[in-house]
């Protein structure tokens, strides 16, 4: 039950953050992405011979020379190959995605105007590869754009439908989830959860078994396999 001292906690919280945002400008709250960005699965339901163009980008050099924009793309191409759907050509580069001034987004430019021409929608993974806000709250966690912003986006970008694989009002950060992901299938790093004890313990309980009958003590055992000395008491290795 919430008491009125946690109420009270909260509502100050609130107004700091409030009051943080306002001084770093952030106080215009953000837009609707779906209301400015098609979901590309609608896209396929409404219209027949639907060819996307895609568009893919890197913010940083860095991103571009570790493989990460052609590992983005060959996502696109595995995943619309699988689903038996044909594109209309590939743009990728390096580019802000919040600057809608398009003097640093010419990659964005030539893919907007030539899906304009062929009158198919420009296809990207999620949001933040078309737009993010100016701003960041913290480290890595941009700020949401505005109406205005998408408004400004749509603007750049001219007649062209843009779309999303994913839900253009996929949150922040499980836009980030998908692109580490990516990369960590790509390192070979699948990541995870860790292992749950059962699976640990049926994968642990023959080397323990093997060890006590050698005669170790379960100290030394538990040092050996990394399972802590409480853990491996209750597994009953002498029955």
């Amino acid at each position: 039950m919430q008491t009125i001292r946690d109420k009270k906690r909260r509502e100050r919280t609130a107004r700091a953050v409030l009051q943080q945002q306002a001084e770093r400008g952030l106080s215009d709250p953000p837009g609707t992405a779906s209301n400015h960005i098609a979901y590309f699965h609608d896209l396929l339901e409404a219209k027949e011979n639907v060819r996307p163009v895609i568009y893919a980008r890197v913010s940083t050099k860095q991103q571009l020379e570790n493989g990460s924009l052609n590992r983005l793309v060959d996502w696109m191409l595995r995943i619309l190959r699988n689903r038996g759907i044909k594109h209309s050509g590939v743009f990728a580069g390096q580019e802000l995605g919040h600057d809608m001034s398009c003097v640093d987004r010419p990659v964005l430019n030539k893919a907007a105007e030539f899906a304009a021409d062929i009158a198919q929608p420009l296809l990207t993974p999620v949001r933040s590869r078309f737009i993010r806000g100016r701003g960041s709250m913290t480290r890595g966690n941009f700020k949401l754009p505005t109406d205005a912003e998408y408004e400004a986006f749509l603007d750049r970008i001219g007649s062209v439908v843009p779309a999303t694989w994913f839900r253009p009002d996929r949150s922040e950060s499980k836009e980030r989830r998908f692109f580490t992901r990516l990369n960590m299938h790509a390192t070979g790093n699948v990541g995870g959860r860790p292992m749950r004890k059962k699976t640990r313990k049926a994968t642990l309980l023959p080397k323990a078994q093997e060890l006590r009958a050698q005669g170790m003590s379960f100290r030394a055992i538990a040092e050996a396999i990394d399972v802590p000395h409480s853990t491996l008491q209750g597994w009953e290795l002498d029955e």
